[in-house]
């Protein structure tokens, strides 16, 4: 069980680097360690407030993910049927999900499938096939 986990360190720590790369970039923009008032003060004295995004969009990733919108939509679906709360429309919700999701979802896949994991939806492929099953609602009477 510890071979997993240290499977899994140059990965991470591939990851870290990538991070630590960017954050020592963007310590000329806002000071060290890095503040988001620093960051707008600098932006707003150079008379760049309004190019303040192009940063941001530098660290977010567009790497592909493979759950895809169909059955994020699924989902959403699935969460209004019980009553969840939804606090704004599937169609704006997903560019943050998939920002999200593009962070982990390899990694869990990839876990689900060496433990092999019970099926769930959105959790990737196993080694054993077995049905995803959910449990029949049984809310309160009366």
């Amino acid at each position: 069980m510890v071979g997993l986990p240290i499977g899994y360190l140059p990965t991470l720590y591939n990851a870290y680097q990538r991070r630590e790369t960017e954050v020592t970039l963007l310590q000329t923009r806002a000071g060290a360690p890095p503040r988001g008032p620093q960051i707008l003060a600098r932006y707003a004295q150079v008379e760049l407030a309004d190019d303040i995004g192009d940063l941001f969009r530098g660290w977010e990733r567009e790497d592909p993910i493979r759950l895809g919108y169909e059955d994020f939509l699924r989902g959403v679906e699935r969460m209004r049927t019980y009553g969840y709360p939804m606090e704004r429309a599937a169609r704006e919700a997903w560019p943050h999900f998939r920002g999200w999701r593009v962070n982990y979802e390899t990694l869990a896949y990839r876990l689900a499938q060496d433990i092999d994991a019970v099926p769930a939806p959105w959790s990737g492929p196993r080694r054993t096939t077995l049905s995803v099953w959910s449990p029949p609602t049984r809310r309160p009477m009366g």
